[in-house]
């Protein structure tokens, strides 16, 4: 798939891990798609040979019990985002519901949930490593850098 209107392309996973050849962690977000099994057993032959650190994320707990169950070397992660206020013990619900299903190495989180629901609290006394995302500018980047272990952002240089 060609980017945009440039001349630049998406890379397949396969190109992706070549040019990467194991540098730099990667995580790699499956999304919500039908037929779990056929996707993931491919990326799972392709990863097979991968000779650098990679984890596994997705919203979809299906996905990542997929991996829980036939996969249990590949670290997982779970991604989970703020719905609204209205939907505050939902989210809890939700989010315990997933864990619990799923039992992810790591959590992702959308940094919303930090002062909103105690699912933050919760992460923190498991002792999950927390990744917080989309951090779009440089005060969020400086409130939250020392509160997780890892933050996922745009829009701003390193």
């Amino acid at each position: 798939m060609r980017l945009y209107d440039t001349d630049q392309y998406i890379p397949l996973l396969i190109e992706l891990l070549e040019l990467v050849d194991g540098q730099i962690p990667l995580i790699i977000e499956i999304k919500k798609h039908q037929n779990i099994g056929i996707l993931e057993n491919i990326m799972v032959e392709y990863l097979q040979n991968y000779k650098g650190e990679y984890y596994i994320c997705s919203f979809e707990k299906d996905i990542l019990f997929w991996f829980r169950k036939n996969c249990k070397s590949i670290k997982r992660g779970l991604i989970f985002e703020f719905e609204s206020k209205k939907l505050f013990k939902y989210n809890k619900i939700l989010f315990l519901y997933k864990y619990f299903k799923t039992k992810p190495d790591f959590i992702s989180l959308d940094y919303k949930l930090y002062d909103t629901t105690s699912i933050y609290k919760f992460c923190k006394r498991k002792n999950l490593p927390i990744i917080f995302w989309t951090i779009n500018s440089k005060e969020l980047f400086f409130k939250f850098e020392n509160k997780v272990d890892g933050l996922i952002f745009e829009k701003l240089k390193p």
